[in-house]
């Protein structure tokens, strides 16, 4: 379970509890859950919560205190789960990208390596076909010839 996922979870279970009146602060986040994180983290996981879901999370500060309110949407936001979930998606897209990526790398290799070897025999394959095609035509204009029967085949 991710930072967020506590959060919302400590929220959810303190308002169900059978105090009656609970009132979410920063402070008590933050004694209650991550006793070593500061003020300004909370505050961070308070936002990027307010930011992904605003329908489950309202964040504000005021002067006269935090204004913490929680919907009834996050407790089956967090039976689908949360936004360990949602990390986990996101991680398991990443690492099929990155296999798309590397197989692609791969497949540029081999490509490169394969133009590398066709252009080191491209001179070779260069001189048989200049050769190859000397030879044809030299075949195609004694045809001619013959045709023409300015060759005689018979002696």
């Amino acid at each position: 379970m991710n930072d967020l996922d506590k959060i919302l979870f400590f929220l959810t279970e303190h308002k169900n509890s059978k105090r009656r009146v609970f009132m979410p602060s920063v402070k008590s986040i933050q004694k209650d859950l991550f006793p070593y994180y500061n003020v300004d983290q909370i505050i961070s996981l308070l936002n990027q919560i307010q930011q992904n879901r605003p329908d489950i999370l309202k964040y504000k500060r005021t002067s006269a205190g935090d204004l913490i309110q929680i919907s009834g949407l996050a407790e089956s936001f967090l039976s689908q789960g949360g936004f360990t979930e949602i990390e986990e998606k996101q991680t398991r897209e990443l690492q099929k990208k990155n296999e798309r990526e590397n197989i692609e790398f791969e497949k540029t290799k081999v490509d490169l390596e394969l133009a590398r070897k066709m252009l080191k025999e491209y001179p070779k394959t260069k001189l048989i076909a200049r050769i190859s095609i000397i030879i044809g035509i030299g075949l195609a204009v004694l045809e001619i010839i013959r045709a023409l029967g300015l060759l005689d085949s018979n002696n």
